[in-house]
């Protein structure tokens, strides 16, 4: 059996995994509210270290640290250098988990939402079987749910239209 016949996702949300992860994520945004929300432009004079140089300021610290009361001015707290390597190692871990939980999702709704169309169609064949049955009810459910299917199709067609005309608007 091939994984696409498969129902990998089907009620792996249910309500009460739903609210946990919510306020899980809740309580993460709160513990990270004060990552200052910065812009491309607010970093593009900022120079971007690479491992090496990372590792080589690592290196180097003890140095300055020993000296920083000989040679730099009182207020200058060597300590920084080494919490802000700290702290980059840190949001560099955060962006490297959360931009693989992001393509995780991603993958899994796709899964979820074929999964959904797969079985809706599943269902569409049981209820024409049933109609060409002439079991009660069946041909009037099959003409809700083909009306239901028309609407949502314009409707898909429509939004689609809707962001060409914004798109050709915009550029």
């Amino acid at each position: 059996m091939s994984k696409a016949s498969e129902n990998r996702i089907a009620g792996y949300f249910k309500s009460e995994r739903q609210q946990r992860v919510k306020t899980l994520l809740q309580q993460v945004q709160t513990e990270l509210a004060g990552i200052p929300d910065l812009t491309e432009s607010d970093v593009k004079d900022y120079f971007k270290l690479s491992e090496e140089e990372k590792r080589l300021l690592r290196e180097r610290y003890p140095l300055v640290a020993q000296n920083a009361t000989e040679y730099a001015p009182q207020k200058f707290n060597a300590q920084d250098i080494l919490d802000d390597l700290d702290d980059g190692d840190f949001l560099d871990f955060l962006a490297t988990t959360f931009k693989a939980m992001h393509f995780r999702s991603l993958r899994a709704r796709i899964v979820a939402f074929g999964e959904a169309y797969r079985n809706y169609s599943k269902f569409m064949s049981y209820v024409e079987e049933a109609r060409e049955d002439r079991e009660a009810g069946a041909a009037e459910l099959l003409s809700r749910l083909r009306i239901n299917v028309s609407r949502l199709e314009g409707s898909v067609k429509t939004k689609r239209e809707n962001r060409k005309k914004q798109q050709n608007a915009q550029g």
